[in-house]
């Protein structure tokens, strides 16, 4: 009897702690679900596990890259040719240097990208448009006999290059050659350790260049970006679009590594970062691809302030539009024509990177194709519809060939002349005299701009003689304030 009861007491107490157990366990782990869970994962109506969408979309990416990524095989190719181009270079010029710029190196390359060579000869700048010139002429006229040589095309540009084309078994690899463009071997040094600093970057940054290929607005000659400006604009929301961040400044948090400064040939893109420390940065990886992918487009589509910011990857930040038009460099010049549409500082020289969207028409498609996309991945989470999407197209317009400049720019005028002459009344100078020379230098630089596109620019000279800019630009952007 003493042992049925004790049997059924202990049985009670069994019971009542199985429960209280279960109940604390539920409570807990529902708990921690909300907080450390996952959000993307599901269960069906059936209670079988599912894959939600964003999963699937975050596999795709990663998928795709790995597919479209420059393999080993093809870099390796690659630096074979860089080096029978130097020892046929080498004689016509033996204390030169052949540096790999570009995509080929700075993770950020696939299997059909070109190779970029910078031809470094001196430390010292050279006048692209001369000496570069000369210099590729002889490059040129040292490996025409060359059997594994098929083509070589001059192109005079900006930064002129050789194009070179090859045989067998070269044959699907096309070399630029550029002479003393120190600032591409910066550059890739930078994006290099960008790239490796966190795994999503490189994977993001390679559907997001297809998708604007796709779309047509990756093409500098069609006033679209420049794959450099996509690239630029995926580190920029990295830095500062994402809640945790996901990239630092790596030039404020290195800068002895990444001093401009800094002898070219002593950069070394294989000695790597020394990890940051705790106080400095954490790193987050909480965050999927499918997730960074449509905030992404979310971000340029909605909450990037076109009219008043300015993407700075180098201090990883948004900054003002003026102010980063008035930094002064070596190789920014003084053509305020250049911040037209959407201002991306060049890490190094401070310029434009996103000086080829000039057309505003055109730049109103970009970011169109932004919306439309974003709204399209967030709703069906399809990568191969995302990439499939059509190309933007650009309304028949501008039928008197002017081009049309954006409010944001007339707005980046004005801001630019007033300051101007703030920074020349605090100096102790004349202020109408101040407002003739920038009105000077203003029409010197927009014609400039129009002159190298071929195209006629809506802003008269007559305009520009005026002494007084600042009432014409206030009128200019009063008016396009109200039209548009």
């Amino acid at each position: 009897m003493v042992v049925n009861q004790f049997t059924m007491i202990f049985f009670q107490f069994l019971v009542f702690h199985s429960i209280t157990l279960f109940i604390f366990t539920f409570t807990a782990s529902t708990k921690l679900n909300s907080i450390r869970s996952p959000p993307l994962l599901a269960f069906g109506n059936n209670g079988n596990f599912e894959v939600s969408k964003m999963d699937v979309l975050s596999e795709e990416i990663w998928h795709y890259h790995n597919i479209v990524t420059q393999s080993e095989s093809v870099l390796n190719k690659k630096l074979h040719l860089r080096d029978m181009l130097y020892y046929s270079i080498s004689p016509v010029f033996p204390m030169c240097g052949l540096y790999v710029v570009g995509s080929s190196l700075n993770g950020f390359g696939n299997n059909s990208s070109d190779m970029d060579l910078c031809l470094m000869i001196t430390n010292q700048d050279l006048d692209q448009q001369t000496d570069a010139v000369l210099i590729l002429n002889m490059v040129q006229n040292a490996i025409m006999e060359l059997k594994w040589i098929r083509q070589q095309q001059l192109i005079c540009a900006k930064v002129p290059i050789l194009r070179i084309k090859f045989s067998e078994p070269f044959q699907d690899i096309t070399v630029d050659l550029n002479v003393n463009n120190s600032v591409a071997i910066r550059n890739t040094h930078l994006l290099c350790f960008y790239s490796s600093f966190d795994w999503r970057v490189r994977p993001l940054v390679t559907v997001v260049k297809e998708w604007a290929k796709r779309h047509d607005i990756n093409d500098a000659n069609r006033s679209s970006f420049t794959s450099y400006s996509l690239v630029l604009m995926v580190i920029h929301y990295l830095q500062c679009g994402t809640e945790p961040r996901i990239l630092p400044s790596l030039q404020e948090m290195y800068p002895d590594r990444f001093n401009p400064e800094n002898d070219v040939r002593a950069l070394n893109v294989s000695s790597p970062l020394e990890p940051p420390s705790s106080n400095e940065w954490q790193f987050t990886d909480t965050t999927t691809l499918g997730e960074l992918l449509i905030g992404f487009l979310d971000y340029y589509a909605y909450h990037f302030d076109y009219l008043r910011d300015a993407i700075s990857v180098r201090l990883g930040k948004k900054t003002e539009r003026a102010l980063v038009a008035r930094q002064h460099s070596p190789y920014n010049t003084n053509n305020i024509a250049q911040w037209n549409c959407i201002c991306i500082e060049e890490p190094f020289t401070l310029s434009n990177t996103a000086h080829s969207v000039h057309n505003q028409v055109v730049f109103d498609a970009i970011r169109k194709a932004f919306c439309e996309s974003h709204k399209e991945l967030d709703r069906n989470r399809d990568l191969k519809a995302f990439l499939n999407a059509k190309p933007i197209k650009i309304p028949l317009c501008n039928p008197f060939g002017f081009i049309y400049y954006s409010l944001s720019f007339y707005k980046l005028l004005l801001d630019y002349s007033v300051s101007s002459v703030s920074s020349t009344s605090d100096n102790g100078r004349d202020i109408e005299h101040s407002s003739d020379e920038t009105a000077t230098n203003s029409r010197s630089s927009i014609t400039s701009c129009a002159e190298s596109g071929n195209e006629t620019n809506m802003i008269s000279s007559n305009e520009f003689e005026s002494a007084d800019l600042k009432k014409t630009l206030f009128l200019k952007y009063l008016f396009f304030n109200i039209c548009l």
